[in-house]
């Protein structure tokens, strides 16, 4: 699954 990558970018964009 993919689902692991957007919840990466998420994450990453939130601690921007």
């Amino acid at each position: 699954m993919y689902s692991h990558k957007i919840v990466v970018l998420l994450r990453y964009n939130q601690a921007w």
